[in-house]
């Protein structure tokens, strides 16, 4: 979602407006299927989902174009799709220019870095009461993790959703209260046989 320092916006590798697409709603006996924000708006529908696609993980730079469809809904706390729609709404662009436009950029039209998502954490963070010397960029990567976490979700979707190619991922995951309580109450409403205690142990020590 944002350059590296140094880095160039390039719209094979960088998002762009035209790596977004939308899901309409089966209607009529019509299936559904995945158009763009303008056929969104020429036919006045409300998508179900969303698509961005992005390079796969890290190690596979060498991967210059975008093969990874990432799907987004929304939820009962975020909205990423209404939140996309409205992005392409107050920040219009002619489709035309749609495949050279970051898809998320500053007033002047610059795509946005790591240093000003940084930024944006940090006033965030300091705007509701918490110390934003403790999070960055990385905070967002830590708060999606640890949230499927909380949900149950299985370490290969984690690793699939954040494009994650190895256990680096359990170093965003973080122990939560819902964790907790769920940990809590299967312990508590476990019952189990000690198998170790059926058997008889004899230790050989060797003399």
């Amino acid at each position: 979602m944002s350059l590296q320092r140094g880095q160039a916006w390039s719209k094979a590798r960088s998002l762009s407006r035209a790596d977004v697409s939308f899901l309409t709603r089966p209607v009529g006996g019509q299936e559904a299927e995945w158009v763009s924000f303008d056929e969104v708006e020429r036919r006045g529908i409300a998508p179900v989902a969303a698509q961005v696609m992005m390079r796969p993980c890290k190690k596979l730079r060498y991967r210059g174009g975008k093969t990874v469809p990432v799907f987004l809904f929304d939820g009962t706390i975020l909205t990423p799709v209404q939140d996309l729609l409205l992005l392409f709404r107050i920040d219009r662009v002619p489709p035309e220019r749609y495949d050279a436009t970051p898809l998320f950029r500053r007033a002047s039209g610059a795509s946005f870095t790591t240093d000003y998502v940084r930024e944006v954490v940090r006033f965030l963070m300091h705007s509701v009461g918490l110390a934003p010397e403790l999070y960055g960029g990385h905070s967002l990567r830590i708060g999606g993790a640890s949230a499927a976490l909380a949900a149950n979700v299985s370490e290969a979707v984690i690793r699939a959703m954040g494009r994650w190619d190895s256990d680096v991922y359990e170093l965003y995951l973080r122990y939560s209260l819902t964790c907790a309580r769920q940990m809590g109450s299967v312990i508590a409403s476990t019952s189990f046989e000690d198998f170790e205690a059926m058997f008889d142990h004899e230790e050989f020590v060797r003399s």
